[in-house]
């Protein structure tokens, strides 16, 4: 399968980037999250350089998903079903629902 290449822009640089064909989108929602990441980051700490703001990013990400591959499934499940509940209880408020 060939390569493709896609422009991601991160904190107003443009990055060329290979890419699987089909993959683009997913691609694309990576580079939002890491450019998030990164302002919320730059916004926090004060720190000027992208490159350093990137590594730290990069560490964050790597440390949470080894700490997700590490656990096993049924701590996973019930990890992202307590985060949806979270969530849930963030946007709808402590108001009840009448179904």
């Amino acid at each position: 399968m060939s390569q493709q290449s896609i422009t991601i822009r991160l904190l107003g640089r443009e990055y060329r980037v290979s890419c699987p064909p089909g993959q683009e989108s997913s691609l694309r929602r990576a580079a939002e999250e890491v450019e998030r990441r990164m302002k919320a980051l730059r916004n926090s700490t004060n720190m000027p350089g992208s490159e350093r703001l990137a590594v730290l990013v990069a560490l964050n990400l790597a440390h949470e998903l080894q700490t997700v591959s590490n656990q096993p499934s049924g701590e996973l499940g019930q990890r992202v079903v307590q985060q949806l509940h979270e969530r849930l209880d963030e946007v709808l408020g402590d108001g009840e629902l009448d179904l």
